[in-house]
């Protein structure tokens, strides 16, 4: 603590230092493009923007609600989320530009701020923090510079991490303060309303905490993660009653739409899923602490003292089972195909590897501590690299075994990509805390096999930590051409979130139409229509706005609604109906496959033939694409402007350098620019 009373200006120094480089996107254009950029910000897609308008309108007053988001289904939020909320403040004062700049230079000063404070806790010089922050901040960059989520979640992160690595210290110097655990149990229960989806691994963490604890016999710091896994589980389950609410009482849900609580769509699975875990968390660590409770008593009854650290047999037996099932991950890797070092798999393997590597790092830590009691040298009060590995360790183990939950089940709350908003802090963590003890150890005499192990674990996250730096980075942002038209058209400029300077007429023409519209239009001008002049827009499922629903003639009715009556092909409405399902079912019956071969392969067994570890949410049935083609073919694609009328669209906007939709042949537009040409739907005689 006293370190950090003597390095409070370096620490404001370095997350002002933080912000500006997380926000260089937003003030590169400015710079650049001057007055001639009117956008939000470069690389931002139609999903970031959308995020954008929700915490705008929250801001304002639709705390609950997604007013850009139409659907015809009565399916509310799947969370009651708070980072709209959090993440609107500047929209009340600023315009969207400004208000996105702050947001992100805020969010990025303040991952800077807490991960200063983890390494100067830890020990870190100040040149090392400035070096490790660098790195990571630039393998973070482009989830950082999302307006949303994710802005938010890695500095939770980072203060869930600090709250853990506080805990293993606090118990090993035996200074535990009254409510520590009381904390942690509040900052792990309000994830579901910060972002639900990674409840799982917050969870999870915890529940491998009390095992971990249970198994180095540390009883004290047992009982702490299980009284956090106790306020958490209060905390979170309000969350769980309001989706059980919405998804099983019709009054219920109804009252919630009447609130403006139609987000996003949520199949029953998940509920199933979400609420089986706070209901496992609690008979698990219940169970621990009522065995340790009865170990205590035998003891207290046969006077015998315990271990004061842990046993060779339980480090071997750790280490052991860890590498087991790092050579199951490879294994399932080798026999699906899947690259398991590809950033979208959120590389399982390195997860362990992780874990792996900090182990052998603790037990020389381990040998170095006793020989600094055998001089009669104190231990310093700082976290250890005992208590950072055994923290690493929960989160690494619980983010792994929501994954493998995943893969045997096929169903999850949180995809692999939703995962590595854990995985990639996890990494760039390790890479920092280890490094440096690792290539220190590699100049010791002896150990032989235990450098070739440390090297390799080096080179492996090192590798995965590469991968994830943006290639080219900051060059296009100081390039004006990066900021102007090109001959492709508005689409395609800027990647997904086009030029704004020529989407602006367009989006001044809609604004001066009276009271709530609702219009269909293509991207990139659909993302800033919501933002921009605050109508609704038809949500397409290009934009993953189709979570799920549950009849297959809605879904089809409103997938193709958005083609506004353009010829399909076979393939096309087959890779549009991929989109929509939640699991695929080619995805279910791959997995299927592969997992009676390897208990073919392992048992020898006939009845590996009927082994089924996944169902998709609709059933096992294939999907009848041909039918799916014919329907549209026969039933929507004549009858487009009644299709429109049901969704309440009332203007539809197309792109000028795209071929005219069948049905707007022959109509007349009431606004056209050389860029996009807006009709009025009510107006179409066909």
């Amino acid at each position: 603590m006293a370190e950090m009373k003597k390095s409070w200006k370096f620490l404001v120094v370095l997350a002002i230092l933080g912000g500006l480089y997380g926000a260089f996107p937003h003030i590169a254009a400015r710079v650049i493009a001057g007055s001639s950029w009117q956008g939000v910000a470069p690389e931002l897609t139609g999903d970031s923007l959308f995020y954008m308008t929700r915490a705008y309108r929250a801001i304002h007053g639709d705390i609950m609600g997604n007013p850009h988001y139409l659907t015809p289904y009565k399916n509310p939020s799947p969370s009651l989320t708070l980072v709209d909320s959090i993440e609107g403040i500047p929209y009340a004062f600023l315009p969207p530009f400004w208000a996105a700049a702050l947001d992100t230079f805020l969010w990025n000063a303040i991952f800077a701020l807490l991960l200063g404070i983890l390494l100067l806790r830890l020990g870190f010089s100040r040149s090392m923090i400035i070096l490790a922050w660098f790195i990571i901040a630039t393998s973070m960059f482009r989830y950082m510079l999302r307006v949303g989520h994710t802005q938010i979640m890695f500095p939770y992160f980072l203060v869930f991490f600090i709250l853990l690595l506080e805990a293993w210290r606090k118990d090993r110097v035996k200074t535990t303060g009254k409510h520590d655990a009381l904390l942690l149990g509040l900052c792990a229960g309000l994830t579901p309303y910060l972002y639900t989806f990674l409840f799982q691994s917050v969870a999870v963490s915890l529940a491998v905490g009390v095992a971990l604890a249970f198994l180095l016999r540390r009883r004290q710091l047992m009982r702490s993660f299980a009284l956090s896994i106790g306020v958490m589980i209060a905390i979170a389950t309000p969350n769980l009653f309001y989706l059980v609410g919405i998804m099983n009482f019709p009054g219920f849900g109804e009252a919630m739409n009447l609130m403006d609580g139609v987000r996003s769509h949520v199949p029953p699975p998940q509920i199933y899923f979400f609420g089986r875990w706070l209901l496992l968390l609690v008979a698990w660590s219940l169970a621990l602490w009522l065995r340790e409770a009865r170990v205590e008593r035998k003891k207290a009854d046969a006077g015998k003292e315990e271990a004061a650290e842990p046993s060779l047999k339980d480090r071997v037996f750790t280490i052991s089972v860890l590498s087991l099932v790092a050579f199951g991950v490879t294994l399932e890797s080798i026999i699906t195909g899947f690259d398991i070092f590809d950033p979208g798999y959120a590389s399982w393997l390195v997860l362990l590897l992780l874990v792996l590597w900090s182990f052998p790092l603790w037990l020389r830590e381990v040998r170095v501590a006793r020989k600094k009691a055998d001089v009669g040298k104190e231990e310093a009060a700082e976290p250890s690299l005992e208590d950072a590995v055994f923290t690493i360790s929960m989160l690494s183990l619980g983010a792994f075994g929501v994954m493998m939950q995943m893969v045997i089940t096929g169903i999850d709350i949180h995809t692999v990509g939703h995962i590595n908003f854990f995985v990639l802090p996890l990494l760039l963590l390790g890479l920092v805390l280890f490094i440096g003890r690792s290539v220190r150890a590699l100049f010791e005499k002896g150990f032989y096999a235990q450098k070739a192990l440390l090297l390799l674990f080096l080179l492996v996250v090192a590798r995965e930590i590469w991968s994830t730096i943006p290639p080219q980075f900051p060059h296009p942002y100081l390039n004006p051409s990066f900021y102007r038209s090109d001959s492709a058209g508005p689409q395609y400029v800027l990647r997904p979130a086009g030029n704004p300077q020529y989407i602006m007429p367009a989006l001044q023409a809609l604004r001066s139409l009276s009271g709530t519209q609702v219009i269909a239009a293509p991207e990139p001008l659909n993302a800033y229509i919501p933002l921009y002049t605050g109508q609704y827009v038809l949500f397409s499922y290009t934009d993953g706005g189709i979570y799920g629903a549950p009849d297959i003639v809605e879904i089809a009715d409103r997938l193709f609604t958005s083609k506004l009556g353009q010829p399909l092909t076979r393939e096309e409405v087959a890779e549009a109906y991929s989109h929509v399902e939640e699991v695929p079912n080619s995805l279910i019956a791959g997995r299927n496959e592969l997992v009676r071969k390897l208990c073919a392969m392992v048992s020898r067994s006939p009845s590996c033939s009927t082994l089924v570890v996944a169902w998709p949410y609709s059933g096992d049935e294939e999907i009848d694409h041909p039918a799916l083609f014919v329907y549209y073919q026969n039933i929507v694609r004549p009858n487009v402007v009644k299709y429109l009328l049901r969704f309440n669209v009332s203007q539809l906007v197309i792109d000028r350098r795209l071929p005219t939709p069948e049905l707007l042949r022959g109509e007349t537009p009431w606004y056209s620019d050389p860029y996009y040409a807006i009709y009025d739907v009510t107006q179409i005689t066909r």
